[in-house]
């Protein structure tokens, strides 16, 4: 396994609705559907499905892996993650753009641990780079590259090319779980129930919850790249920060426009499709 995963019942448990609805005195703040970034997000969201669902058949359903935040970088290089240390060759020169400007790294997923709810792929990891100076234009904004692990010496911090775009690291824990069909009963009496039958975040599988229409991707949905925004005033906003934290933090997080996601599809020849949407 490439990625820890998730304690779900010791965030469950820590952060158990009744708790947090006795303890919260301000209406707008209470249990609602959740964009996932921290632990406060998941265990809301899976309490939330679970008294939604009780007593009732399973809703269809696609599985889908969901990666919560933790700060810094992963032991393992080949991780789930967001800026800092990509899984790239310490050979290789880096991406540049058309006038050898160097390109940013976004972030990267790692598929290894999911390889049984999707079909084959041309590699184990999908990186991700911007030119941070064409943001808007579809042809020359990202980049991706497909990676195998291998052997090789990745890049060290020391070899990492400046960028204008700085994107604090953050890195996945996996949660298994899933994106259900259809909306679920009952879920219009919680604010926010666009977020509860299908996940919003960083993930692998399941299916889109687009934020403003269907493009139609062409080819087979991956996942997707939602942009990090811990929980602040809340304990755990990432999986290892026990203490909560401020909304300063936001000015160094990945954020797609106002709380966006990068959406990605696969055709049959390995070309990756993408749609980027936001609030």
């Amino acid at each position: 396994m490439i990625h820890s995963t998730v304690d779900a019942a010791y965030f469950t448990d820590l952060l158990a609705l009744d708790r947090l609805r006795r303890d919260e005195k301000d209406e707008l703040l209470l249990p609602a559907g959740e964009i996932i970034t921290s632990p406060y997000h998941i265990a809301v969201v899976e309490q939330l499905r679970g008294e939604l669902l009780r007593d009732l058949p399973a809703p269809d359903s696609l599985p889908v892996d969901v990666f919560i935040s933790a700060q810094g970088e992963p032991t393992n290089r080949a991780t789930t993650k967001m800026g800092g240390l990509p899984y790239w060759p310490a050979r290789e020169d880096w991406p540049v753009n058309e006038y050898d400007s160097f390109l940013t790294f976004v972030g990267q997923l790692c598929f290894s641990d999911s390889q049984d709810i999707l079909p084959p792929l041309p590699g184990d990891i999908l990186l991700v780079f911007a030119d941070y100076d064409q943001f808007g234009d579809e042809e020359a904004f990202l980049t991706f590259y497909w990676r195998k692990q291998t052997n090789e010496e990745p890049i060290n911090a020391d070899d990492l090319p400046w960028s204008g775009w700085k994107i604090a690291p953050p890195y996945g824990y996996r949660h298994r779980t899933v994106d259900y069909v259809e909306d679920l009963p009952g879920a219009s009496k919680i604010r926010r129930p666009y977020l509860l039958a299908r996940i919003e975040g960083t993930k692998i599988g399941g299916m889109p919850r687009w934020i403003q229409y269907d493009p139609e991707l062409p080819g087979q949905f991956l996942g997707s790249i939602g942009s990090v925004h811990p929980t602040w005033g809340k304990p755990y906003p990432f999986v290892n920060h026990p203490e909560p934290i401020d909304l300063s933090y936001a000015e160094k997080s990945l954020m797609w426009g106002d709380a966006g996601s990068l959406y990605l599809s696969m055709t049959p020849d390995g070309v990756i499709h993408w749609d980027l949407q936001y609030y």
